[in-house]
């Protein structure tokens, strides 16, 4: 992620693009959890007992799904943006 981020940008400007990295990873993370524990937690208000634990049940259950399919996205993003390797011509 790093030398991803990092590629093409000067020597000067080297620890801002690394700042900004860090930074936007942890942005990230925290907002990713933040919608994560809502969808584990939609639907358990007012709820006690038994009930309330099937409906946490189902919520991380719902999480869960939302988490493959981002990775599922991520990778399908992947695989389209990538660059293709440059054969090289037989002499």
């Amino acid at each position: 992620m790093f030398i991803a981020a990092a590629t093409g940008v000067t020597d000067r400007q080297q620890g801002v693009a690394s700042g900004i990295v860090s930074t936007s990873s942890g942005v990230g993370a925290v907002v990713g959890l933040a919608i994560l524990v809502m969808l584990a937690n939609a639907g358990t208000e007012g709820l006690s007992g038994e009930e309330w634990r099937i409906a946490t049940a189902e919520g991380i259950r719902t999480a869960v799904f939302a988490i493959a399919a981002g990775i599922l996205v991520t990778l399908l993003i992947a695989l389209t943006v990538r660059t293709p390797r440059k054969t090289p011509v037989a002499r």
